[in-house]
């Protein structure tokens, strides 16, 4: 279900209280450029049983300038929400709809740190693979590796 308006400041929090402070930067300007209603960026949100809590939001889009190449930003899922499928229905939802808009593949940048292995196992579950690596890119130290997805072309040859 993508974001409203009305779940700015929930979708907020839990970034704060989900994404690891390494990571907050890199994608802080972009989800608020989601929530603003942008055409580029996309935010998409699971609640729980009730409809009501938020449990988890997924930031995504298209790569600017590249054709059919998707990404994923980050993906945040609540505390007590986390280990129950939260995540990969969130990555599922992003990629499913970057396919239907005619995605080739997904791209995820995701730094080689400690703090970034859950990341890590949630997209290796949902099909993703390390395609390429980037040495000390992050920081001297610190790779950045490039995760991908590729996806079938069924609907463009519909």
């Amino acid at each position: 279900m993508r974001a409203t308006p009305a779940d700015r400041d929930a979708v907020l929090e839990l970034f704060e209280a989900s994404v690891p402070v390494a990571f907050r930067n890199l994608a802080y300007d972009a989800l608020r450029t989601a929530l603003d209603g942008s055409d580029t960026e996309r935010c998409a949100v699971s609640r729980d049983r009730t409809g009501g809590a938020l449990t988890g939001f997924v930031l995504f889009g298209f790569v600017a300038g590249a054709i059919g190449a998707g990404k994923i930003r980050v993906v945040g899922v609540a505390p007590l929400a986390r280990r129950r499928g939260v995540g990969r229905a969130l990555v599922t939802a992003a990629v499913d709809e970057l396919c239907n808009d005619d995605a080739r593949f997904v791209l995820v940048e995701l730094p080689d740190t400690d703090e970034a292995r859950f990341a890590s196992a949630l997209l290796a579950s949902c099909g993703f693979v390390e395609e390429a690596r980037a040495t000390d890119l992050v920081r001297d130290g610190v790779d950045m590796r490039f995760l991908v997805r590729r996806l079938a072309r069924a609907r463009r040859d519909r």
